[in-house]
């Protein structure tokens, strides 16, 4: 069975199936559009600055001060 990541909700039946052994994931073409849409914007929005961005382009939790 292959269950395809989407920007759809999922029940638990749905989850207790993609745990099975056989179960296999794919991303839908939109989950990947959304992905590149989100990496774009991303690299725009880093390109040239200096700011710290939480988890980005710094560490997490204690290390949130720390350039990464």
């Amino acid at each position: 069975m292959i269950h395809t990541i989407s920007a759809d909700k999922i029940n638990l039946d749905t989850i207790m199936n993609i745990l099975k052994p056989d179960s296999k994931l794919a991303l839908s073409e939109d989950a990947k559009d959304r992905i590149v849409k989100c990496r774009t914007y991303l690299d725009n929005k880093l390109q040239g600055n200096i700011q710290a961005f939480y988890g980005i382009n710094t560490g997490f939790g204690s290390l949130y001060d720390k350039s990464i």
